[in-house]
């Protein structure tokens, strides 16, 4: 049986009509024409979904502020005029590089003679070797204050030098300036012979301040006294090749404070020489003058009626040294 031919006709495809999404195509030819096996439904599109819009969240009620702690109770004020033996540690933690106000004066927070020297309200005592308050006076006795410094300092600094802090069980010396513990039971020995008339027995023996030998030797060529301006040294005509030397205590020279802190180092630097012989060192006085002092220490065949072995310690003439400082002198 013969069949009858089949007629394929190319059918072009309006641009703005059909989709070609609607055909099953399988070969797309120029010009926009489909050779068309099988038409099918057009593909239904899925409806969109709707977008659902986001819930706003509830806004939270603002978190409240923590409650503030309850002050600490205010410390009571100190008592009027108190004042701490020695200021706390914060207080003195780089003070010296600020100064001190006229307010407050920890003054022992300061360790060296310029320095408490340099504050308003404070005083280096030449006793203790600490800075102490000076109040409203000149300062204590016996103390440097600013006025002074620049003279008397640099004897204190050779003093400290000499009795250093010690840290050595037996002879702890916690602050600098200080004499040892054998130094001052050395100087006790001869003070008297230093300070004071012994003996009546022996009346130009000892007595090395101007005010002393003047008090027992009130009239006479022996009462005329040789001073030295420069170096606060005098000098008395007793009858001896040398004479007697003194330190001149008169107000505004030396103390006796002074002539004890002389005499200690001059008998620390004897004690400390390479030889016996060396009982004379260069000393630096609170005038801040180079002066030669004698000291020697009491010794075994020390007799009290004759003064043999007496000890002592007074100064070589009346002129200014011309050695070091410490050194031997003569």
């Amino acid at each position: 049986m013969t069949m009858a031919p089949v007629v394929i006709q190319a059918v072009p495809i309006p641009s703005n009509d059909i989709s070609l999404d609607s055909f099953d195509a399988d070969i797309l030819f120029p010009e926009g024409e489909l050779l068309v096996k099988r038409v099918t439904k057009p593909v239904a599109k899925p409806a969109a979904k709707p977008v659902a819009k986001p819930v706003a969240k509830p806004v939270a009620a603002p978190a409240k502020a923590p409650a503030k702690a309850a002050p600490a109770p205010a410390k009571a004020p100190p008592a009027t005029g108190a004042r701490p033996a020695t200021p706390p540690a914060d207080v003195c933690a780089g003070i010296a590089g600020r100064g001190l106000s006229k307010r407050a004066s920890p003054c022992k927070c300061f360790k060296k003679c310029n320095t408490c020297t340099a504050q308003p309200n404070c005083a280096f005592s030449t006793v203790t070797f600490t800075c102490v308050d000076k109040g409203t006076g000149t300062g204590p006795a016996d103390s440097i204050i600013t006025a002074e410094a620049a003279k008397k300092c640099p004897a204190v600094q050779q003093q400290t030098g000499v009795f250093p802090v010690i840290a050595v069980a037996g002879k702890t010396n916690t602050v600098a300036g200080l004499p040892s513990p054998a130094i001052k039971a050395e100087f006790a020995k001869i003070e008297p012979h230093v300070f004071t008339l012994e003996s009546a027995s022996r009346p130009d023996s000892g007595q090395h301040l101007k005010s002393v030998w003047l008090a027992t030797h009130k009239t006479g060529p022996k009462s005329v006294a040789t001073c030295n301006a420069a170096t606060g040294l005098c000098k008395f005509a007793d009858g001896s090749a040398t004479g007697k030397t003194v330190w001149d205590d008169s107000t505004g020279v030396y103390t006796k404070q002074d002539v004890r802190n002389m005499c200690s180092v001059a008998l620390a630097l004897t004690i400390g020489a390479r030889s016996n012989a060396e009982t004379n060192h260069v000393v630096l006085t609170p005038l801040n003058v180079k002066i030669c002092v004698q000291a020697t220490k009491q010794g075994a065949n020390f007799n009290a009626a004759t003064g043999a072995g007496q000890g002592s310690c007074f100064p070589v003439g009346t002129a200014a040294a011309t050695a070091q400082v410490g050194s031997p002198c003569s």
